[in-house]
């Protein structure tokens, strides 16, 4: 016997024979489904369903029970008919021994948490809470089954610690279903396997039937997964250069001047009529140079001067200009003074000679 591989979709939990008489519960809460003819449905949906080791015969706990407080019922179907067994308790509470006889965990404090995994090899019915999880071919094997072959070969079926159903034979470990897998039922006939399992991720039960000597033919070794490398350090990141320095900008040239403003040193008379020309009759407290920037800005001020105010010849009204008007000894209303439309003008022209000598402050 090849191994034989065959998925009940919508299925959950499901039992099966080496010869596969086979049963099955669904994921809708509905109806079982059975590799034998039943005359009716089970009176109520059945939860743990197991098979008898021969014959038609299967149970499992019934889910709707008359009164809510009262255990779950045992439900059989005998061939024929199907029976109410008593009440049970717990997970998986029910199981066929070696011999064909129902055993039913009643309720009572204390006796398990798991319900039947197995039969041992003597057909008697094995708990599941001593057989949770054993280190074994280097990992971590949880809710397993252990069969024995008549020549003494030990088969390890159950829960990879990480995802998966795994097999361990011989030392050596096998995948035999990956995905998220629960519910294991596993018997052995001879050195013939059978198993039932869930695929809570595909809502659905796979059966598997196949030869011991199989196993290192069909199935493929599990190859742990390496550890993680760390992520590699980022590369140090390649320093911004520096800002490059300015070049010297040297030194600052001359106010340019026209052609007619002599270029100093110009005699003391000349310079107080520059001065009375700009009307600043206290000019004269400034250094030769700056008069004669200000007679430039003057002159480049005249026409624009001479314009109505209709013409745009009046800058808009500057109320700084009274206050600039003593500090740069500017008369207004006086003989040879200047209006305060004119200062205002000769203001803003001459602000950037303000900014570099300090006129009028």
């Amino acid at each position: 016997m090849t191994l034989i591989r065959y998925e009940i979709p919508g299925a959950m939990e499901g039992d099966l024979r080496v010869d596969w008489a086979y049963v099955v519960n669904f994921w809708d809460h509905d109806h079982l489904k059975a590799s034998w003819y039943f005359a009716t449905q089970p009176p109520a949906w059945i939860r743990y369903p197991r098979i008898a080791e021969a014959g038609p015969r299967l149970a499992g706990q019934g889910q709707i029970r008359a009164d809510p407080e009262a255990y779950a019922p045992t439900w059989e179907w005998t061939g024929d008919e199907w029976a109410d067994r008593g009440p049970n308790s717990g997970t998986s509470p029910v199981i066929y021994d070696g011999g064909g006889t129902l055993q039913i965990i009643r309720p009572a404090p204390d006796q398990t948490s798991q319900g039947y995994r197995q039969l041992d090899a003597d057909g008697r019915p094995v708990l599941a809470d001593s057989q949770m999880v054993i280190d074994v071919a280097g990992r971590l094997l949880h809710e397993y089954t252990r069969l024995l072959a008549p020549d003494g070969a030990e088969l390890l079926l159950g829960q990879d610690h990480d995802s998966g159903a795994h097999i361990v034979l011989a030392g050596v470990r096998y995948v035999l279903e990956p995905g998220d897998v629960h519910t294991i039922r596993a018997r052995i006939a001879g050195s013939s396997v059978a198993v039932a399992l869930s695929r809570f991720d595909r809502r659905s039960v796979v059966l598997y039937t196949f030869e011991l000597a199989d196993v290192p033919i069909d199935l493929p070794v599990f190859v742990a997964p390496g550890p993680i490398p760390p992520d590699p350090e980022p590369p140090d990141p390649t320093p911004e250069p520096p800002d490059p320095e300015p070049p010297d900008p040297g030194p600052e040239p001359p106010h340019p001047l026209p052609p007619e403003v002599p270029t100093m040193p110009i005699p003391d008379d000349q310079f107080q009529a520059m001065c009375k020309d700009v009307g600043l009759t206290a000019a004269p407290f400034m250094p030769h140079e700056t008069a004669i920037e200000i007679e430039q800005g003057a002159r480049q001020l005249g026409d624009q001067i001479r314009k109505p105010k209709s013409e745009g010849g009046v800058a808009e009204r500057n109320p700084l200009a009274f206050e600039l008007f003593n500090g740069a000894g500017v008369r207004s209303g006086i003989p040879g003074g200047m209006s305060p439309e004119t200062v205002e003008q000769l203001v803003a022209a001459l602000e950037p000679l303000n900014t570099k000598y300090g006129l009028w402050r």
